[in-house]
């Protein structure tokens, strides 16, 4: 099975009650509830596609701010590395492509997102998210 290398955004705003993060449904299984991601294309590094994505998908410009974490899986017959980001929310550019979009708290994020691996890197991230976003609100 072949790799493919693939790029995801974990996006963060600040909010009146704290940190609001991205999530969107699935492309092909839109009950599931996961972090924009797909593809690295020729002659773009990991964070460049993580951008896009966020903005092809759910139409958020955004910038990198550190490397989030990896995970592998296999997923209609390819095997897949995800890297992922986090990145602060810029603004709105688009409508993205079709697929639900909502910010929710942290918490329910945490509730929201289908697979493990996804809510794993959140909460690795939680702290680092909540005081961003207490800087951003102190502002």
């Amino acid at each position: 099975m072949t790799l493919v290398q693939q790029a995801g955004g974990i996006v963060w705003r600040a909010a009146d009650a704290g940190a609001e993060v991205l999530v969107v449904s699935a492309k092909h299984e839109r009950e599931h509830w996961i972090f924009p991601k797909g593809d690295v294309e020729a002659g773009e590094s990991p964070a460049e596609a993580a951008e896009r994505e966020v903005r092809e998908e759910a139409g958020i410009a955004s910038r990198v701010l550190s490397p989030a974490g990896d995970l592998e899986f296999a997923h209609e017959g390819r095997h897949l590395r995800v890297t992922y980001f986090l990145l602060e929310s810029m603004s709105r550019v688009g409508e993205g492509d079709g697929r639900s979009v909502t910010w929710r708290s942290i918490d329910d994020a945490l509730e929201a997102l289908t697979f493990e691996g996804t809510r794993r890197l959140l909460r690795a991230l939680r702290r680092k998210i909540e005081a961003q976003a207490r800087r951003a609100r102190a502002g």
